[in-house]
Order: structure tokens, then C-alpha cells, then sequence
């Protein structure tokens, strides 16, 4: 039996994030905004899986990770070592972004959470989405990934 050091290691792919939720303290994140070199990541991956430190990966913190440009190779990375990988998402990409519904259910990861913080229209405008995509839109792009 395998051993961890950790339960879970969240790694930030990226802190930019398409909605501006009230809960969420990116408002006040005095950090330069960006994405984790692919590099950087690879080198993270590496040494979770040699070291055995952690149960979970999890791609999550404050940004939307599949903004993150090279999200299909960092899932491919992290599953490719055998990482227990879980993703965290709002789920607007799958509207966005419709190759993302396929892509995501092609990758073989094993645990995809929809952060649904956006239970009807006028919340949604509250959870200050992109002004481009209508709340009919998100609900469509992720009714159409779960199934």
C-alpha cells in the first residue's frame, strides 16, 4: 500500500479566472496575474509522483484552470504519472469553448467538480460572468458535459 505524505496538493495552473465572484477573494489577490509554466509544472508533477506526496492533485485555487492554455497536456502530464488528478471548473469553457466538453471526457480524468455558484440568471449576473456569455449559455455547456 502506498504511502502519502499529503492528502492533497492543489496546484494553481493559473490564477486568471473569467468570473468575479462576490465569495472569492481574487478581487484583493495582489499577485501579478498569469499561467504556471508548462516547465514548472512538469517539474511539479515529477516530483509528486517520485516522492509519493500526495493522495489527490488537484488543478484549483484562484484561477479557472481550463483557461490555462496548456491544460489537455498538463491532464495528460499529471494521469501520464499516475497521478490522481481531480480538476475544479465553473464550467464556462464547456460554452466557450465546446471542443472542452469532448477534450475533458477524452482525458480520462477521474474527478471533474462543476463549482455551480450560479443557480439562476439573476445570480449569475451577481457572480459577475462574462458579460459575452448569457446564463441559457453556461447552463446549456454544462448540461451538455455531464451527460
Amino acid at each position: 500500500m502506498v504511502s502519502y505524505r499529503f492528502e492533497r496538493i492543489h496546484l494553481e495552473v493559473t490564477n486568471v479566472c473569467n468570473f468575479k465572484c462576490d465569495f472569492c477573494p481574487d478581487a484583493i489577490m495582489q499577485r501579478r496575474r498569469g499561467h504556471m509554466e508548462l516547465a514548472l509544472l512538469e517539474k511539479a508533477l515529477d516530483e509528486i509522483a517520485e516522492q509519493n506526496l500526495a493522495k489527490i492533485v488537484a488543478f484549483h485555487l484562484m484561477g479557472e484552470p481550463l483557461i490555462y492554455r496548456h491544460i489537455f497536456t498538463a491532464i495528460d502530464m499529471a494521469l501520464e504519472r499516475g497521478l490522481n488528478l481531480h480538476l475544479t471548473t465553473n464550467g464556462s469553457t464547456f460554452h466557450i469553448k465546446p471542443n472542452h466538453c469532448r477534450q475533458m471526457i477524452d482525458s480520462g480524468i477521474p474527478k471533474v467538480t462543476i463549482s455551480l455558484q450560479t443557480p439562476d440568471p439573476i445570480t449569475f449576473i451577481i457572480r459577475g460572468a462574462p458579460p459575452t456569455l448569457k446564463p441559457t449559455q453556461y447552463f446549456d455547456g454544462i448540461t451538455k458535459y455531464v451527460r
